[in-house]
């Protein structure tokens, strides 16, 4: 019984230091000024450097609270500290300045040339056929 607790004590300790790594890497990732697609690739790739570290370290095959820790706190720990130390990589973001935009590619035209086109497709389609 007091196995069984202890497992449940982990596996919910687990899943509350998960989200507050995760809620914290968001955080600071957001506040250097980037957007969320790039917050999100350098949480994964903060992540992925974790639990490649725990592969390269090749934990022994242990059973009971050891295989817990080997396997499921260890890939937490290296995961944050991988995180961390690539929040403080990148540089910080330039704030985007205010005011009327200045596109270098005409998108509108574009969509308006395929509409058009696609609306020429079908006429001619149905002149021809």
């Amino acid at each position: 019984m007091l196995e069984f607790a202890l497992f449940i004590t982990t596996v919910l300790l687990l899943g509350f230091a998960f989200i507050f790594v995760l809620a914290i890497s968001w955080e600071r990732v957001r506040r250097k000024g980037y957007r969320p697609p790039g917050a999100v690739v350098i949480i994964l790739a903060g992540w992925a450097i974790g639990i490649a570290s725990t592969v390269l370290w090749h934990p022994p095959n242990s059973t009971r609270y050891r295989f817990i820790v080997d396997f499921f706190w260890l890939p937490l720990l290296f995961s944050a500290a991988a995180t961390a130390t690539l929040n403080l990589a990148p540089p910080r973001r330039p704030v985007r300045v205010f005011g009327a935009r200045r596109v270098r590619f005409s998108f509108v035209r574009v969509g308006q040339a395929v509409i058009g086109l696609g609306i020429l497709l079908c006429v001619l389609t149905l002149v021809y056929s």
